[in-house]
């Protein structure tokens, strides 16, 4: 890579992302308050902001990826660890664009995660005579400060904690934990954050990731809300770790990295306020949850 191209890689974008009305509101008889100009939204008639991208509610899920996560992707295979946020409140089209619910298979209405899984695979094909690969994932939740692991299913996770209680062990010392889970926070002492006790899952291909997040999904704390029946109050995190043995021409020696691309979905839980403490805490604790690690990053607040 370029200087040019290090310092995009390292950079943290952040894009806005506007939903249309949803049939309650247009049975309410709601208006569209928001508009979008180039990288600019206008809230009322005077209200205008400027992001590194904004997307009016016509826009696609290909286009948003492709103008967001598909660079990050790449650049996980070149070396960085990467991170895509989304946040917004409750029914602001989150979990759509992130592709963390049901989608029905249609292509046009597949999120940013399925299509992250799905570009990893097809970079480790497109890469394979250059490199070994090993592609493993783990999936977090955090409800109301609680880090839970969704690839351990709920009688396992019982039996789990109830070890973890009985054998006492060293703090994190990032200051977090899992609370009950078993599953501390450590600082790995370079900059990243070691999540300690998840389980982490090996995958072959791309369907193997997909029946993860499935399975994950279907385990994660959801609870209706007025705004959205459908609504999960919890903050989910899919990381995915590509780690990779570079064959070196020179010999038969070769050149590893590990690196982790990070899908994280920021929902309220009940008790947090907008811009409170709790909900400051809670994005800690996912910043660590994904790794803490330097890299690019692109935040999409839902609008």
């Amino acid at each position: 890579m370029d200087d040019t191209a290090l310092q995009d890689a390292a950079a943290v974008r952040v894009a806005v992302r506007v939903r249309p009305l949803i049939t309650r509101e247009l049975l309410q008889g709601s208006k569209t308050c928001v508009s979008t100009d180039g990288p600019c939204i206008t809230i009322g008639r005077d209200r205008r902001f400027t992001f590194d991208h904004a997307f009016g509610p016509s826009t696609a899920q290909e286009h948003v990826y492709h103008e967001l996560v598909s660079p990050l992707v790449e650049s996980c295979f070149e070396g960085f660890n990467v991170t895509v946020l989304a946040y917004g409140q409750t029914g602001s089209g989150k979990t759509f664009t992130m592709g963390t619910g049901e989608w029905g298979g249609d292509e046009d209405q597949m999120g940013l995660a399925p299509r992250v899984i799905r570009h990893v695979f097809e970079g480790v094909e497109a890469r394979k005579h250059l490199a070994s690969f090993h592609v493993r994932a783990q999936f977090l939740e955090i409800y109301n400060e609680d880090v839970k692991d969704l690839l351990v299913q709920p009688t396992e996770q019982a039996i789990k904690w109830a070890s973890r209680e009985q054998t006492p062990g060293p703090q994190a010392s990032s200051g977090g934990s899992g609370g009950g889970s078993g599953i501390t926070l450590r600082d790995a002492g370079d900059g990243n954050i070691l999540v300690v006790g998840a389980v982490e899952e090996s995958a072959q291909c791309a369907d193997d990731l997909m029946e993860l997040l499935e399975r994950g999904m279907a385990l994660r704390a959801t609870s209706s809300t007025c705004a959205n029946e459908q609504s999960s109050r919890s903050h989910a995190i899919l990381t995915i770790i590509i780690e990779q043995h570079i064959y070196s021409n020179s010999s038969r020696q070769q050149r590893n990295n590990s690196n982790r691309c990070s899908n994280s979905t920021l929902g309220r839980s009940p008790e947090c306020s907008a811009g409170g403490a709790a909900s400051h805490d809670t994005m800690s604790h996912d910043g660590h949850c994904a790794g803490g690690s330097g890299g690019g990053a692109v935040a999409v607040e839902i609008r």
